[in-house]
């Protein structure tokens, strides 16, 4: 991959959970022609565990390219399904079939695989383990779509940040955390999160969370456009986040 690529991942969600707002490039070769365009390191795809056409054509359009494609879709490995996630044991949202593991391994190696219906992973470092455990005995890079309420909790912990020394993770929402250390009025939504969560990690400051990202792999959600133009993106490298995730088509 060229160093000159910039430190952005465009991200696709193309699965039924969509927010009904959102529109997404239509076709492969649209989201692929706007990755090349704006130098993007890669995509992430978030999508249900069968995979289409227009997934498996934008995976061979990235690969010829040498671009990142990564595959995410709700997957509960047998080991965690067992102990700590009976409740999604009949949910068709959830892949608990290891065929499609080894479906979207035919694309890339590297899979963003959540317990959260929305692909977010949610947990611990023992949650977190049973991933790491699934990814080497399957032969798959585990990408972790760390949610925010997991990457807060380990602010105080710590052990999650250990467990997940080198792994790759994306913070889908990390924009709301952003706007809130920053008090950046004008991304969205921080201010309705803000309220859910100060009370309970009312002692988040700026200096802890970048002990936390320091020496590791960790991306920052942008939200969409507007998230970019509010100036999402200089803080999440202010605060030392590896670089940003944003919702495509985007213009930076």
């Amino acid at each position: 991959m060229s160093k000159n690529k910039e430190n952005v991942y465009g991200l696709l969600i193309w699965c039924k959970e969509a927010p009904k707002s959102y529109k997404p490039c239509a076709n492969a070769r649209k989201a692929f022609d706007s990755l090349i365009e704006q130098n993007a390191r890669g995509v992430y795809v978030l999508s249900g565990p069968k995979i289409d056409t227009r997934t498996r054509s934008l995976s061979i359009l990235c690969r010829k390219a040498g671009l990142d494609f990564i595959l995410g879709f709700p997957y509960i490995p047998a080991k965690a399904k067992a102990r700590q996630h009976i409740e999604h044991q009949e949910d068709p949202k959830f892949s608990h079939d290891v065929s499609d593991i080894y479906q979207a391994l035919k694309l890339t190696n590297k899979l963003a695989l959540g317990n959260g219906e929305t692909g977010e992973w949610y947990g611990g470092a023992l949650a977190a383990q049973d991933y790491i455990e699934d990814a080497k005995r399957l032969g798959y890079e585990w990408v972790c779509s760390l949610s925010m309420h997991s990457l807060l909790r380990d602010l105080c912990y710590r052990d999650l940040r250990y467990i997940l020394a080198k792994t790759q993770c994306f913070t889908l929402c990390g924009h709301m955390l952003i706007g809130f250390l920053s008090e950046n009025y004008e991304i969205p939504n921080w201010v309705i999160w803000a309220a859910k969560k100060h009370a309970y990690f009312g002692d988040l400051t700026v200096p802890r969370l970048m002990a936390w990202l320091e020496d590791r792999d960790v991306w920052s959600g942008a939200g969409f456009q507007r998230g970019l133009d509010a100036g999402v993106r200089p803080s999440a490298d202010d605060f030392g986040f590896s670089g940003i995730l944003v919702g495509m088509p985007f213009c930076l």
